[in-house]
């Protein structure tokens, strides 16, 4: 057997066969790095191991096909839309940091995107990313809504920002249940900035769908490939989290008992090991969240004692 047939077979080779060229940017705006996707029609005959994740009992994937799903689990259209990225040339990691945060927001119950691997004729890796937007709906980013992206931001100013964009002066005409967005987000952006230490985590990769009614939601998390920065200190947690306990303790609790159970129980680090190829890589992924572990119970315990103190 030669190299080039070694290396198909090893990893999750698909012939061209597979990919149909499809144009959907209708449903999008200008959301970050569409120059370096590939829209496309996807065989389904290749994703089995999706449709058995995404129809699991406890699954948070969110595709553009769940409504079908939800009448018929059996359901398996010809085709599938979805995203191929390119593998970034300074970083040769990035396909599998996507795929392991994708697979860890599901393990928290966070919707997120599917994601997979894929590997063209030529051997090229692509991060496979199943479309989450039905074809009756439209994805905006805020940055696309505002007009512009602050780049990298705390709580406190995302929280003003959406409520300036859906309260205050109102920048839209769609419909949107701000408590329950803003429940949404909240476990989102823990999830994104305080757990897999997403650096790039801003208003150009943060979503709204809205639907054929004008009713706006949250979009799930996708564009992950910045996620277990081992630099990204996790300091600023002590300031966000006593009033983030305060405001929305039935979010921090869920996402602190969740944290707390996949560390006792050894998931996170089974779906690392099982995900990352690298040992190195592997290491400081490991090194990553058990970071954010220590971090995050250690500004809960401060920030329970700073509210018990204000109160009395």
């Amino acid at each position: 057997m030669g190299i080039i047939d070694y290396l198909k077979k090893k990893s999750n080779y698909l012939s061209d066969e597979y990919v149909e060229k499809h144009n959907l940017r209708k449903k999008y705006t200008n959301l970050h790095s569409l120059n370096s996707q590939k829209f496309v029609d996807f065989n389904s005959s290749y994703l089995k191991k999706m449709f058995k994740d995404i129809t699991s009992k406890d699954s948070s994937y969110v595709t553009c096909i769940d409504e079908y799903l939800e009448n018929n689990k059996n359901y398996r259209p010809g085709y599938v839309s979805a995203f191929l990225k390119n593998s970034r040339i300074h970083s040769d990691c990035n396909v599998e940091f996507e795929i392991l945060a994708s697979k860890i927001s599901n393990l928290f119950g966070i919707p997120t995107v599917y994601n997979d691997e894929y590997i063209d004729n030529d051997l090229k890796k692509w991060l496979l990313s199943i479309d989450c937007v039905p074809d009756n709906q439209t994805m905006f980013s805020v940055s696309d809504i505002l007009g512009h992206n602050d780049g990298f931001q705390y709580f406190d100013h995302w929280k003003k920002t959406f409520q300036d964009m859906f309260l205050t002066n109102k920048q839209n005409d769609f419909n949107i249940d701000y408590k329950q967005f803003m429940s949404d987000f909240v476990k989102q952006y823990l999830f994104r900035r305080h757990i897999v230490r997403d650096v790039d985590y801003d208003f150009g990769n943060c979503s709204i769908i809205i639907d054929e009614n004008n009713n706006g939601r949250l979009a799930p998390n996708y564009d992950m490939e910045y996620s277990f920065d081992i630099r990204s200190e996790g300091t600023m947690l002590n300031y966000e989290l006593p009033y983030l306990m305060e405001n929305y303790p039935n979010e921090v609790q869920q996402i602190k008992d969740k944290f707390d159970e996949l560390i006792e129980n050894g998931y996170l680090n089974k779906i690392i090991h099982k995900t990352v190829s690298n040992s190195n890589v592997r290491s400081l992924v490991k090194e990553v969240i058990t970071n954010a572990h220590d971090n995050f119970n250690m500004a809960y315990e401060k920030s329970k004692s700073t509210i018990v103190n204000e109160k009395f």
